[in-house]
């Protein structure tokens, strides 16, 4: 299974925007925002979302597998995607993700300089418990996706 360079690693622990996109069985493209993020023990990355606004996303997954994430420092626009084919979606465990409130805190951090308050941030960040779904994914392929000279240069996995 493939694994993400450190450096990457590292990036996806700061406060970054997260998005996720798929397509179902026709080819219809959907995506969502999503609350946090992980990487595994076992190499796969999973995202966190409200099962509310990311319904169309989560059942376009659900038919076809594929998924790709985005995942954008705002304060560099430093930003990556990261696709798999064997996404899974599931009800989130909660102990696998108290770090989410860190997240939203690190990014509120991140946005504030733009003039969004943290009630602003919260408002966004906060769903209900009952709606929280998850998508995991094994990593198939990142790209760079910065602006810049570099856009769309693949990142090398580990082995």
């Amino acid at each position: 299974m493939a694994a993400l360079p450190p450096d990457l690693k590292e990036f996806l622990r700061l406060g970054v925007s997260i998005h996720i996109g798929g397509c179902d069985a026709e080819g219809r493209p959907a995506h969502a925002r999503c609350l946090a993020l992980r990487v595994e023990p076992d190499e796969r990355l999973s995202v966190l979302l409200s099962g509310v606004s990311g319904a169309q996303v989560l059942e376009a997954i659900r038919q076809t597998g594929l998924v790709a994430g985005v995942f954008c420092l705002p304060t560099t626009h430093r930003t990556y995607q990261i696709k798999g084919r064997d996404a899974v979606v599931a009800p989130p465990r909660a102990e696998d993700w108290r770090h989410r409130l860190a997240h939203k805190h690190a990014f509120a951090t991140e946005i504030a300089p733009f003039g969004f308050s943290f009630e602003f941030t919260s408002a966004w960040f906060d769903a209900p418990a009952e709606s929280l779904m998850t998508v995991s994914w094994t990593v198939t392929g990142a790209w760079d996706q910065t602006p810049g000279p570099g856009a769309g240069a693949a990142v090398e996995l580990l082995p």
